[in-house]
């Protein structure tokens, strides 16, 4: 397995991990949900309170934006911001730069900031554009974003984005079941190059926090480690959503995280996980085994079914 200890020497705190608001504004996950304004502000309320700091959203998150600069305000608060320009696949030169200057004007507005304090393209592709990244230095150095960098699928990505030079910010899956990231190296190249790796889907759309019985059927090669990973939960005395968190800290050196939630309940994972200081290591390995067994429709969302709100 990757070289890793599966115990940390310090406490984190809930500032690593950062808040996701794709629900806020569309359907996500496996029930599909959309929340209503109020229970977004709850859930901001509470996430607030725990300590997270950084909220994550995009111009694809339909009004998420919106809900998370007019709960600012609302609070007086500072958080930082990510959000993320939709991909500019099939656009010329200067429509895919008129494109993301709207985008950053328009994120700017629903953030109710000057500066979007980290900007991502959501088309990883999107980086490799001569045009767009001069677009965004000339942003950036204008002081209308901070940070640039893109999310990716595939840890080639990531390497490449980063011996490109071309973003300090990297978002990426990682998760019980999915250790390629780390596997691969590219956890440990952005820590040494002082590069910022955020993990996502590190609850796989809720997936981890269902039995095996309730999977849906296309996620079937997922039930023999999904099994294991509830049993090792259940032997520690910690939820599935607190140990699918610390896991990529504890094993793979994942540092900082993303995480959606629906309900203000859900956050409560976030303070569990932080008590999480070690792993089993031979049931570390066990999972690691299995996840690397699993096929690639089983892991990435993109090739699920699609599903009706």
């Amino acid at each position: 397995m990757i070289g890793l200890d599966r115990q940390s020497s310090s406490k984190p705190c809930a500032a690593s991990v950062q808040l996701g608001t794709v629900s806020f504004g569309r359907p996500y996950g496996l029930r599909r949900e959309t929340l209503p304004r109020q229970t977004s502000f709850r859930v901001l309320d509470e996430a607030w309170e725990i300590g997270i700091r950084t909220l994550d959203t995009a111009q694809a998150y339909g009004v998420a934006e919106s809900v998370v600069g007019d709960w600012a305000a609302s609070r007086s608060v500072q958080p930082e911001f990510v959000s993320k320009f939709s991909s500019l696949a099939g656009l010329d030169s200067r429509q895919a730069v008129e494109r993301v200057t709207v985008a950053i004007e328009a994120t700017r507005r629903h953030l109710r900031r000057p500066c979007i304090d980290v900007y991502l393209a959501h088309d990883v592709q999107d980086m490799h554009r001569a045009e767009i990244l001069d677009c965004l230095l000339e942003a950036q150095n204008a002081g209308w974003i901070g940070t640039i960098g893109a999310s990716v699928y595939k840890p080639e990505e990531t390497l490449e984005l980063l011996n490109s030079g071309r973003g300090r910010a990297i978002q990426a899956p990682v998760s019980v079941f999915d250790s390629r990231q780390a596997d691969e190296g590219a956890v440990k190249r952005c820590r040494d190059s002082d590069a910022r790796f955020v993990g996502r889907s590190l609850y796989l759309q809720g997936t981890l926090g269902l039995s095996a019985d309730e999977l849906p059927d296309h996620l079937s090669a997922l039930r023999a480690p999904l099994t294991a990973f509830n049993r090792i939960a259940a032997r520690m005395d910690v939820t599935p959503f607190a140990l699918a968190l610390a896991y990529p800290r504890l094993v793979y050196g994942v540092d900082e995280c993303v995480i959606g939630a629906v309900d203000p309940v859900h956050l409560a994972a976030v303070t569990e996980s932080l008590d999480i200081t070690a792993i089993d290591a031979e049931a570390a390995d066990d999972l690691w085994t299995q996840s690397r067994r699993l096929p690639a429709d089983a892991i990435d969302p993109r090739r699920w079914p699609a599903m009706s709100p």
